[in-house]
């Protein structure tokens, strides 16, 4: 009697499974830590650029950015000057390649204006635009936040 044998049997095809699925739980972690390790990589490139930016900064204006300009404007003598605040980062927005977003903002009048104010409410209406732009140079790609998970509101320069 001969015996034809044309396919597998269960217990073959059990352990070919059984063998993929082994091979796939050992690539998975393998997989996560290069993204990881990729993910650290370009946090770490964003502080480089950051820091350059900051000594570009330093050497065209002899000092680094402030945090709260000490200034006042016509037509907008009742706005307390910390609310002309734009912020440092606003500041080294060219020295990042934001040239254009910089050049966007209106650093002349009051970021913000009226009672409520923060996270882009109250903000001075030449500034709205600019303000609600989103820089993913800001935004460590660790923190594992996606875009449309991040607040609602826009965020401020």
């Amino acid at each position: 009697m001969k015996n034809d044998r044309r396919a597998f049997t269960l217990v073959e095809l059990l352990v070919v499974i059984a063998i993929i699925g082994i091979l796939i739980a050992l690539l998975l972690p393998a997989v996560q830590a290069a993204r990881e390790a990729a993910r650290r990589m370009s946090c770490v490139s964003n502080l480089k650029q950051f820091t350059l930016a900051l000594h570009n900064f330093h050497d065209s204006h002899k000092g680094f950015p402030v945090g709260c300009p000490e200034k006042t404007c016509r037509s907008y003598e009742h706005i307390r000057p910390w609310m002309y605040r734009c912020g440092p980062l606003a500041l080294l927005t060219p020295y990042m390649e934001q040239l254009n977003l910089y050049k966007s903002l209106n650093l002349e009048v009051p970021l913000y204006i009226g009672e409520s104010f923060g996270g882009g409410y109250g903000v001075h209406p030449d500034n709205q635009i600019p303000v609600s732009q989103e820089i993913g140079f800001f935004i460590a790609p660790v923190t594992g936040v996606k875009k449309s998970s991040r607040n609602s509101a826009p965020p401020t320069i």
